[in-house]
């Protein structure tokens, strides 16, 4: 699950807009980077030479959908937050609440 979260947050990552509001997949070397990822995780999942050195055993249908649901949440909740946040801000007139490069707590 959690190698899975990470190849699915990697599409948010770099960038100021939503996963909602761009192409995810647009940038062919990154679609080919987590691809091969994926594909290595299933080869040691499912290879029975390599399931005794990495300790994995296959995994069903349901562990599956189980394990890319509970993965995408956090990346879908940041990205409805991010679009939440982006309306909100637009309707204060678009102003941030503390300047570039300044934090609550710096003098």
């Amino acid at each position: 699950t959690l190698v899975l979260a990470q190849l699915i947050h990697v599409f948010d990552c770099r960038s100021s807009r939503s996963i909602f509001h761009r192409n995810p997949f647009q940038n062919s070397y990154l679609v080919l980077a987590v691809l091969s990822s994926v594909v290595l995780m299933l080869v040691v999942m499912y290879v029975p030479v390599l399931q005794p050195i990495f300790k994995t055993v296959p995994l069903g249908f349901r562990e599956w959908a189980l394990s890319i649901v509970a993965a995408g949440i956090p990346t879908f909740l940041m990205g409805a937050g991010s679009v939440w946040g982006g309306r909100r801000n637009r309707r204060r007139g678009g102003h941030t609440r503390f300047a570039p490069g300044r934090t609550k707590f710096s003098a």
